[in-house]
């Protein structure tokens, strides 16, 4: 089992009742209510759905990044060896003139 399954908690489908006593919930529920209002669970899901969406998006444009650097080191590598290659013809040309 890797991370992400370990993090990922498994869906409970029950029916909910009508009405709900605040005494059937434990007290760390009763204080995020409390504070974040009856609300939390779908304010917590958009914001855990937006930052699902921001943390794929900034993967894909490293990803896309990684592949124009290596592209881009590949040209400056090859510039390089066409450079070298390009000093030493200068070189020998100069010695053979001289």
């Amino acid at each position: 089992m890797n991370q992400t399954q370990k993090l990922r908690p498994k869906a409970v489908h029950i029916e909910v009742p009508e009405t709900i006593q605040t005494a059937e919930l434990s007290q760390h529920s009763q204080d995020i209510i409390s504070h974040f209002g009856l609300e939390a669970p779908s304010l917590l899901n958009i914001y855990s759905c937006h930052l699902e969406d921001a943390l794929i998006e900034a993967v894909q444009k490293m990803k896309m990044w990684r592949e124009l650097y290596e592209e881009q080191s590949i040209e400056l590598s090859a510039a390089r060896d066409l450079n070298a290659l390009r000093q030493q013809l200068i070189k020998e040309e100069a010695d053979a003139s001289a």
